[in-house]
């Protein structure tokens, strides 16, 4: 079985539009979907966690917190998410990571 394309999931999530997310998992988007030529398999949460260190202010880390909830009520897998921010971001520790989306990833996990 062919994995769904998430480019439009993805796309919606690197502009941090948190209404076209909603709207394209509401209307049937698959959660671990795929971005074909996106190197690694990338899925939707994994964009998130690849956002996070793009320098972003405070209300656009919390509406990519929000995504990450969605995009978990939705099914998405944490683990390739999780294994891309540590690998990134070093060892996750809820103490001081500063991102509110890793927090809600890791309490997937966890």
């Amino acid at each position: 079985m062919a994995e769904e394309d998430a480019t439009a999931l993805c796309d919606a999530i690197s502009n941090n539009d948190l209404d076209k997310v909603t709207e394209l998992l509401e209307n049937g988007d698959d959660a671990n979907g795929v971005k074909p030529g996106g190197g690694d398999s990338d899925t939707p949460l994994k964009t998130v966690m690849f956002c996070l260190s793009d320098g972003l202010e405070e209300t656009q880390q919390e509406s990519y917190a929000e995504i990450a909830r969605l995009l978990l009520q939705y099914g998405a897998d944490p683990n390739p998410a999780m294994e891309l921010a540590e690998s990134r971001y070093g060892s996750y520790s809820n103490d001081t990571c500063k991102w509110e989306a890793w927090h809600v990833v890791a309490a997937a996990l966890f």
